[in-house]
C-alpha cells in the first residue's frame, strides 16, 4: 500500500511537466495532467467529495482543482430565502405600549428577510472525466447569466468507496492525518467488530483504555454474573432478643 501511494505521488510530479494542447487549458492558469495518475485521482477525488462536509478534505479538493483542474464554465445556484416572523416579511415592527400600537423598523431582519436569497455563482471545473464546482461569488440580486439555475442546495449520494478514497487523499496530502485520526479514534467500541472495517477502530480502543475497554468491563461483568449463581448464600440467625415480637 505505501509503495503504491508513493508510486502515485511520483507520477503526479512527474505529470505537473506535461502541457495540454492551448484548447485544453485552464482558465485559472492550472496544467491538467493525463494518464493512469489522472484517472486515479480524480477517481478518489470525486468519490470523496461525496462523503459530507470536513474541511480538511475541502483543503485538499481545493489545491487539486486549482493546480490541475481545468475550468470550462459556470453555474448558478439559488438558495431561497426566509421571511422574517416578526414583521411578517414587512420589515416593519408592529409593538404595543402604554400609549397604544406603534411601528418601528425591524431590527431583527433586513428588509423583511430574516435570511436573503441567495445566488451562488459557482465554476465549474473538469479533473479527469469528473465535473466539480467550486464558489467564486456571491449574490444578492439574479445575475444575468443565461446558464441554468440550480435550485436548493446540491446533494450528494454517499459512495461505499468514499471512505477508502478520503483515506488515501489525507494519507497523500495532509501531513499531520494519523496523528489526527489516532486523537478521533477508539473512543467507543464499534459493535460489528468482526468486520474487518472495523478491526484497527477497536484495536486503538484497547491500546487507548487497556483493562477499562468496553470488551475488558463486558467479560468481569459477565463473570460476576456467572458466579453470583453459584456463590453459597450464608444463612441468617436471629437472637430471641433482637425480635420485636
Amino acid at each position: 500500500m505505501r509503495r503504491l501511494l508513493l508510486n502515485l505521488k511520483n507520477d503526479i510530479q512527474m505529470n505537473n511537466l506535461i502541457q495540454m494542447p492551448e484548447a485544453g487549458q485552464a482558465g485559472n492558469g492550472a496544467k491538467p495532467f493525463v494518464g493512469f495518475s489522472c484517472r486515479v485521482l480524480s477517481w478518489l477525488l470525486h468519490h470523496a467529495n461525496r462523503e459530507g462536509r470536513n474541511e480538511y478534505f475541502y483543503k485538499i479538493k481545493n489545491r487539486l482543482l486549482s493546480k490541475f483542474g481545468n475550468f470550462i464554465g459556470y453555474d448558478v445556484q439559488f438558495i431561497e430565502g426566509k421571511k422574517c416572523h416578526s414583521c411578517n416579511g414587512s420589515g416593519v415592527y408592529h409593538g404595543y405600549g402604554w400609549d397604544g400600537d406603534y411601528y418601528d423598523y425591524c431590527y431583527r431582519c433586513h428588509n423583511g428577510w430574516y435570511k436573503r436569497p441567495v445566488w451562488n455563482i459557482l465554476q465549474r471545473v473538469q479533473f479527469g472525466k469528473y465535473i466539480f464546482h467550486q464558489p467564486y461569488q456571491r449574490a444578492y440580486t439574479k445575475p444575468e447569466i443565461s446558464t441554468p439555475i440550480i435550485e436548493g442546495y446540491i446533494d450528494h449520494n454517499r459512495s461505499k468507496h468514499g471512505k477508502f478514497a478520503l483515506t488515501v487523499l489525507f494519507l497523500l496530502y495532509e501531513k499531520g492525518y494519523i496523528k489526527r485520526w489516532y486523537k478521533s479514534a477508539g473512543i467507543g467500541w464499534k459493535s460489528y467488530w468482526w468486520q474487518p472495517r472495523n478491526w484497527l477502530y477497536n484495536i486503538v480502543h484497547i491500546i487507548k483504555h487497556g483493562r477499562n475497554s468496553i470488551p475488558f468491563n463486558d467479560t468481569r461483568r459477565q463473570m460476576k454474573s456467572i458466579m453470583s449463581k453459584y456463590k453459597p448464600v450464608k444463612q441468617v440467625s436471629y437472637e430471641s432478643d433482637d425480635l420485636p415480637f
